[in-house]
């Protein structure tokens, strides 16, 4: 990745039968406090999104919950995540009973801006 390449963050929240997920917390607390964490670092913005299901192909969503954050650049991305472990992580237990999957990507395409909320 170039290092002044935009980043985007996406993390995925399964939808397990068992799966639960405090959404009022996730956006009233959580994001909120990683904004606030990462917005000085190079944090530009974030999208969260409840996944419909069943999706168009009539199958269970695999996932039930969306993030897209997005970095001004993976040097931006790479400071930022190291304070996860410490101050993010640990938070993840107080709205969702399943770990996200993280995917991290390289911007390279698309007709919408920079992400800002």
């Amino acid at each position: 990745m170039s290092s002044s390449t935009p980043i985007t963050l996406t993390v995925f929240y399964p939808a397990d039968p068992d799966a639960t997920f405090d959404h009022d917390y996730y956006v009233n607390t959580h994001m909120p406090m990683a904004e606030k964490l990462w917005r000085p670092m190079g944090m530009l913005g974030y999208r969260t999104f409840k996944i419909q299901s069943p999706t168009p192909s009539g199958d269970a969503a695999p996932y039930s919950v969306v993030t897209i954050v997005e970095f001004s650049s993976a040097a931006a991305w790479e400071e930022a995540f190291k304070l996860a472990p410490e101050h993010l992580m640990p938070d993840i237990p107080n709205y969702s009973n399943k770990p996200p999957l993280f995917f991290v990507g390289e911007r390279f395409g698309g007709s919408v801006g920079v992400v800002r909320e």
